[in-house]
């Protein structure tokens, strides 16, 4: 099943939940029950959003994960999928128990932390929105919002650029990637309402935090969260970046909603304001870039500008970007450590983002650059040039040590270690040779097929 889910190379496909049931109907008969197990899902929720029944249409990202999960239920014996599910419980909640529990799982994930550092994060994980109402004033003003919303723009313009100048894509596929790329909206920061006092207490409604009995505390959060995530399905699509972590060191970027969301906790230091455009353009801006990419991966070009799943391709199109996609993924292919190999499939999607993130950002400081002119020289650094600059910040938001464990769980991650997405997408980028005098042929310029889709 691990297999199945790693080698992604069938489209998205949107089914109703009773064709989902002949997917994985084996010998006639079936495991599961999908339109009672989604429904189930719902109790003890007071409102249900949906009117679940055998013609629900939902997607189904990977069909031959479903066959192998049909396949594996029915040879698997009752008591081993029972113990299996069990497991998974109490290795989700082991770190919430005692502190005998904790040691043993940090031991075997190799990763030992403070008392203190375990329970801020704690704290922040399971009440992230309480924490971002606190510290919301210090760590966010209206300077910074603006800064970033121009740099969205600045970015949106540049890979605009990037999608016009593409030779393989026909004119009228063009046309359609050109409008929804000026469609992509972005959220930035956190939601106005965890700024409101009372509309906090409401979001908080229901859950009993006692003080005592900490795994109990951490479970009725845990719900919390849940029950949120079941309410978006069939909602609109605007809530999305409602659930999300404010102080979170991420984005995001939603098929559906053609939305990138930009939370607080990344326009922090060391990721931005970091005095010079060039450095936050190459940290802040290429991370910006990714999620705007993901809209036109190898999965989000299959979205429309209004989010719908469907053809807007031409064939001809759709079959030039499935070709230039093969690049990636021998190149990532090839990629090895400590034994450990990457899946171009899997991984293709976000390494496809992170060129084109790259790319996009660089593009929008040079156009900035040219509007207001050169940067001041960073001290210390004034032998560097600021595109060399831009790099070198790119490259220190990738810096990353890692334990055997942490490489046996990327073998399910859709990313590839960070090394390899950092090398990965420098060696593809003619900008990067140039702007390092890389010599033909060298590890970061070789004569190999560079890769390019945007």
């Amino acid at each position: 099943i691990q297999e199945a889910a790693s080698d992604k190379e069938e489209d998205e496909v949107e089914m109703p939940i009773k064709e989902l049931q002949k997917v994985t109907e084996i010998n006639g008969t079936n495991q599961v029950n999908w339109t009672e197990y989604i429904a189930s899902m719902y109790e003890g929720i007071d409102f249900l959003p949906l009117n679940i029944t055998d013609n629900y249409e939902i997607v189904v990202e990977n069909k031959e994960y479903f066959k192998s999960l049909a396949k594996i239920l029915s040879e698997t014996p009752q008591q081993i999928l029972e113990l299996t599910l069990w497991w998974k419980l109490v290795d989700l909640i082991l770190p919430y128990t005692d502190t005998l529990m904790r040691d043993i799982n940090q031991r075997y994930s190799g990763v030992v932390i403070s008392r203190t550092m375990f329970c801020t994060k704690v704290v922040k994980s399971v009440m992230k929105m309480v924490v971002s109402y606190i510290i919301s004033d210090e760590i966010f003003s209206d300077i910074t919002f603006k800064k970033v919303e121009n740099m969205v723009r600045n970015i949106r313009t540049a890979f605009y650029s990037m999608v016009e100048s593409a030779d393989w894509i026909d004119t009228n596929t063009k046309t359609a990637t050109l409008e929804k790329v000026e469609d992509v909206n972005a959220s930035i920061g956190y939601p106005d309402w965890i700024l409101n006092s009372h509309e906090l207490e409401e979001y908080y409604d229901g859950v009993e935090v006692n003080g005592t009995d900490f795994l109990l505390d951490v479970l009725w959060i845990l719900e919390l969260s849940m029950t949120d995530e079941l309410m978006l399905l069939g909602s609109e699509f605007t809530q999305q970046g409602s659930i999300i972590d404010p102080l979170e060191v991420n984005a995001y970027y939603g098929n559906q909603e053609n939305d990138i969301m930009i939370p607080a906790g990344i326009l922090l230091f060391p990721f931005y304001g970091l005095g010079l455009e060039a450095l936050n353009y190459g940290n802040t801006g290429s991370t910006i870039g990714h999620e705007l990419t993901h809209g036109f991966d190898s999965s989000g070009w299959k979205f429309d500008k209004s989010g719908n799943l469907r053809q807007w391709w031409s064939n001809s199109s759709i079959a030039e970007y499935m070709n230039r996609t093969q690049c990636y993924v021998q190149q990532f292919n090839d990629y090895e450590i400590d034994g450990f190999v990457v899946n171009g499939t899997n991984t293709l999607p976000e390494n496809i983002a992170d060129d084109g993130g790259l790319r996009a950002s660089l593009l929008a400081y040079q156009e900035l650059v040219k509007k207001n002119g050169v940067e001041p020289k960073l001290p210390g650094f004034e032998d560097f040039t600021h595109e060399q600059l831009f790099f070198l910040s790119y490259g220190n938001a990738w810096c990353e040590t890692w334990t055997t464990k942490y490489l046996q769980d990327m073998k399910n991650d859709v990313h590839a270690p960070q090394y390899f997405r950092l090398i990965g997408s420098v060696s593809n980028f003619e900008e990067f040779s140039r702007v390092w005098n890389c010599p033909k042929d060298s590890a970061m310029n070789s004569n190999q097929e560079k890769c390019k889709i945007w």
